[in-house]
């Protein structure tokens, strides 16, 4: 049995698990092993058609790619940019290599099978959803690629690695796989937290450990991590960044087909929903969720909140109001109580009412509402190339606000100013009676910015996302104010 070494990543609790996987693996579909044993002995070029057959089951692919890398019968000659994508290390094994690799997975599979058969059923069924939630993270990911002429493959393979961890700890320790599932249910934590809580190290980590073990690249392993939460992505760096937050696309879309795992999973696809509205436009996004539906277990297509976004857009298009509140990709981000204030206010902007009086429903119903005690939009003076107090929502007058005068120079120490040069809004504090007062200060608009809001946070706030809640009410503004123009 190997032991951890000093200086190395591995626990004493991690290698138990690698161990564990040291001569089995996890359960995968015995039909396309039969199927690459034919595949891999008659006609040209079988590593290609071993590699897309592989891909129809991603346990089977992790296999494939350990088994060649840990072979010491048959080592292949790999440099470092090889290295970093699985699916080029397929297609530089031989022939005779593919063929032992696959006949290793025929004997394997015979006892991960027999494994398998002792759990109890509902716990078997729970670890089958999730393969099938794992297959289906990796197509949805897959599927972006041609929008953004990336790499297919590569994409595939970072995304499956970035499942495998939990994976490989779900059918190590089912029963305690399915406690950490159940904290993350009761929103105790998100589902790396639970594990890391349950088995002593994430599952990102055990990936990363195996990975490194078996001789993949590091740049591979590091491309399984996460994206900054506030980069969008059009802005992404490929490969890196950009590959990441497909794979969290994926996971997002994969996820909805089992809401009973994952009850928040909505608001998290509908930021990223958005991403791709912007980056990709409506009927790209349609195509790609039409192609997951399909995807999908049939028995499952009716539960997945994906389907609901055809229904909704129709009638939509219809009311310019709602059309703008489809268009605000930001709602998502929002509590539900949020969301449909915000919905109920786009319902009037195609009225015959003014843009005061929208801003004057949208002050005193929708934003006091969602828990901001005070809120002030400055709008731009062309003119005087100033910042106006111009609307306010709370216990405080326009007066009460200092207008940014001057410059409009962004070198000015002015906040206000500063924030009206900003990309993103930002959180800071105040203090007040020995206390810490929280707001939000950002700008209104992208292209032009129009001014700039400002968001005082309340003791009784339920916006967990407060970024997100305040870039769905400046937009709401902005579209709000863009009626009167």
């Amino acid at each position: 049995m190997a032991t951890s070494q000093p200086g190395s990543l591995t626990s004493p609790r991690m290698q138990v698990i690698i161990d564990q996987y040291a001569d089995h693996w996890i359960p995968f579909n015995q039909e396309i092993v039969n199927e690459l044993l034919v595949l891999i002995k008659v006609g040209d070029n079988p590593q290609e058609r071993f590699v897309k057959a592989v891909q129809k089951d991603n346990a089977l692919f992790t296999y494939c790619v350990k088994d060649i890398l840990t072979d010491t019968e048959h080592t292949i000659s790999l440099s470092d940019q090889e290295r970093r994508s699985p699916c080029v290390i397929i297609r530089k094994a031989s022939q005779k290599q593919l063929i032992a690799v696959a006949e290793r997975a025929r004997l394997l599979q015979e006892k991960s099978l027999d494994s398998s058969r002792k759990l109890a059923a509902e716990t078997r069924d729970v670890l089958t959803h999730k393969m099938q939630e794992w297959q289906l993270a990796s197509t949805a990911a897959q599927s972006l690629c041609d929008n953004f002429n990336a790499d297919r493959d590569y994409v595939y393979a970072v995304t499956v690695f970035r499942y495998l961890g939990e994976a490989l700890l779900a059918w190590a320790n089912a029963d305690v796989y399915l406690r950490a599932l159940q904290y993350y249910k009761e929103g105790k934590c998100n589902v790396d937290e639970a594990l890391t809580r349950e088995f002593g190290f994430s599952p990102h980590l055990l990936c990363s450990c195996l990975a490194q073990q078996w001789g993949l690249h590091v740049g591979f392993v590091n491309a399984m991590q996460q994206t900054p939460i506030h980069q969008e992505l059009r802005d992404l760096n490929y490969p890196h960044e950009f590959v990441r937050r497909m794979g969290e696309i994926g996971d997002a879309a994969a996820r909805s087909v089992y809401r009973e795992y994952y009850p928040n999973i909505d608001k998290s696809y509908d930021k990223f929903r958005g991403e791709m509205e912007e980056s990709l436009g409506i009927q790209s996004v349609r195509r790609f969720e039409e192609g997951i539906i399909k995807a999908m277990p049939e028995e499952r297509r009716e539960d997945s909140f994906l389907s609901a976004y055809k229904q909704d857009e129709e009638p939509l298009a219809h009311h310019a109001g709602l059309t703008l509140f489809k268009k605000n990709r930001y709602v998502g981000r929002c509590t539900k109580p949020l969301q449909d204030a915000l919905k109920e206010f786009y319902g009037r902007i195609e009225s015959s009412e003014t843009a005061r009086q929208h801003m004057k429903v949208l002050l005193r119903d929708v934003i006091p509402e969602s828990g901001f005690k005070e809120c002030c939009v400055y709008l731009l003076d062309k003119s005087s190339m100033s910042l106006i107090p111009r609307y306010t929502a709370g216990t405080r007058p326009p007066q009460a606000y200092d207008s940014a005068r001057g410059s409009m120079d962004y070198s000015q120490k002015n906040p206000v100013t500063q924030a009206f040069f900003s990309n993103y809004p930002t959180i800071d504090y105040f203090d007040k009676d020995n206390a810490a007062h929280p707001f939000v200060l950002g700008p209104l608009g992208n292209d032009p910015k129009i001014g700039v809001m400002y968001l005082e946070v309340s003791d009784t706030c339920q916006e967990s996302d407060l970024v997100g809640s305040f870039r769905a009410l400046g937009t709401a503004v902005y579209d709000c104010l863009a009626e009167d123009d």
